[in-house]
């Protein structure tokens, strides 16, 4: 948002095509091996970014950012409004199951999600 002479004014955001390297932004305090390892399988260069928690969605959303691989345990609530703002912009969240269904579950904890930009192929 801007303002100028009383007045706000805003531009959309939307995710961007992937960029050489690709553009990964990790946890600054929860990076794994598995990550590390999802990463080397994905076969490109890539630019490792670390960033906290909600701020990794904004990033891919903003098209400074290609892809969040996270790897390891989450609750839905630490990341559902990054999901919104993400799905807003032409993102989008999955995990092993699919997209996800906020309080479908019984547990509130998800195993792994895969945060990217649209154009992004899985």
């Amino acid at each position: 948002h801007t303002y100028t002479r009383g007045q706000w004014s805003s531009e959309p955001i939307s995710v961007s095509p992937p960029q050489t390297p690709l553009r990964v932004v990790t946890s600054r305090s929860h990076l794994s091996q598995e990550t590390l390892d999802y990463v080397d399988s994905l076969g490109v260069p890539v630019q490792l970014i670390k960033a906290g928690s909600a701020s990794k969605f904004c990033m891919i959303a903003e098209g400074r950012a290609d892809l969040y691989p996270r790897l390891s345990p989450i609750n839905e609530w630490d990341i559902a409004a990054g999901h919104a703002v993400l799905e807003g912009a032409g993102g989008q969240v999955e995990t092993d199951h699919g997209f996800i269904s906020y309080g479908q579950r019984v547990s509130l904890r998800l195993m792994s999600l895969i945060a990217r930009s649209q154009t992004l192929k899985p």
